[in-house]
């Protein structure tokens, strides 16, 4: 994945990083011996979420979280989503701020995958998502002081953020190319050779973009009726296992679940092109999918997104493009 994209319109949808949780700035009070007590008193405040809907439902989930601390779910991993609404006059400011928290996440204990990104289909919203081995790991990278800073930015200008809490779907130990074989990334570098050799012979400039070949990103939000969850999984999962065994060129495909509403799922999925995406929403298997989302009244919205930075996943997948 690119550490950084040069275009400034892009993006992912539903992700998330710590970078929220900059606030929490009396971590002893958060993690003294009476944990039940001190999650119930745990506020939007600590975190600097402005009252919405969904902030209060985030923070409604963190307090459970807080209260379970020590109990039965100490190695779970979490999942979040993070949109930052940024006006455009503050794109650029936003930006180099933003970039230094990639920084740290790089290095971020506890943390498997990230992607910061931007949504092409507006001018306003950024996401980072983010994988944690622990809610602790997730916690502890709140209180760096990077994070802080972030925070004390977006607070300053202005700039409405909100957390989004996601739980797994679907087959999580094929979700990314880098976990389904050397055979994979092997396919996918002899394709990836098989592009270069097709911009020889069209004889383009190296620096020359055919937007076939650059990287396409989606994620597709489903709103899914609490009775339709069994099936919808079912469908999305049979989909999963054909990009697996059939696309190499598919960089990672992964359903989240909204952990704060009964309702809602997000599909973010990346291909090397153009090309290769279009072959995936053309395919019967995905036709398929959307027979099953007509047939039970699921709503969907599909958004387009670059991805501007992210985690080592992504820059190997860069790595078998360029070989």
């Amino acid at each position: 994945m690119a550490r950084r994209s040069a275009a400034l319109l892009l993006v992912c949808c539903v992700a998330a990083l710590a970078v929220a949780c900059g606030a929490r700035r009396e971590p002893a009070a958060l993690r003294g011996a009476d944990v039940s007590a001190n999650a119930a008193a745990w506020t939007s405040s600590a975190l600097r979420l402005r009252d919405t809907p969904a902030n209060a439902a985030a923070v409604r989930w963190i307090q459970e979280r807080l209260s379970r601390r020590g109990k039965d779910i100490e190695d779970e991993p979490v999942y979040f989503g993070m949109k930052f609404e940024v006006p455009p006059h503050r794109h650029d400011k936003f930006m180099e701020e933003w970039m230094r928290t990639e920084k740290t996440c790089s290095k971020a204990k506890g943390l498997d995958f990230y992607q910061m990104s931007k949504t092409l289909t507006d001018n306003t919203d950024f996401w980072t998502y983010t994988e944690w081995d622990t809610f602790e790991d997730w916690m502890d990278h709140c209180e760096t002081s990077d994070v802080r800073d972030f925070m004390d930015f977006i607070e300053d200008n202005d700039i409405l953020f909100t957390l989004y809490p996601l739980e797994a779907a679907g087959d999580t130990k094929r979700e990314y190319r880098s976990a389904r074989g050397p055979e994979v990334a092997r396919r996918a570098a002899e394709r990836s050779s098989s592009r270069v050799t097709r911009r020889r012979d069209r004889e383009m400039d190296a620096d020359e973009v055919d937007p076939r070949e650059t990287t396409a990103h989606i994620a597709v939000n489903f709103h899914v009726p609490p009775s339709t969850h069994t099936e919808f999984v079912d469908a999305f999962e049979d989909i999963q296992d054909r990009v697996v065994d059939k696309e190499d060129s598919n960089r990672f495909y992964v359903l989240r679940k909204f952990a704060t509403m009964n309702h809602h799922y997000v599909l973010r999925g990346g291909w090397d092109d153009l090309d290769a995406y279009m072959d995936h929403i053309t395919s019967k298997t995905f036709h398929n999918l959307r027979e099953m989302t007509e047939d039970n009244d699921i709503e969907w919205y599909a958004e387009p997104f670059q991805v501007l930075a992210g985690s080592e996943d992504e820059r190997m997948d860069a790595a078998v493009k360029r070989a």
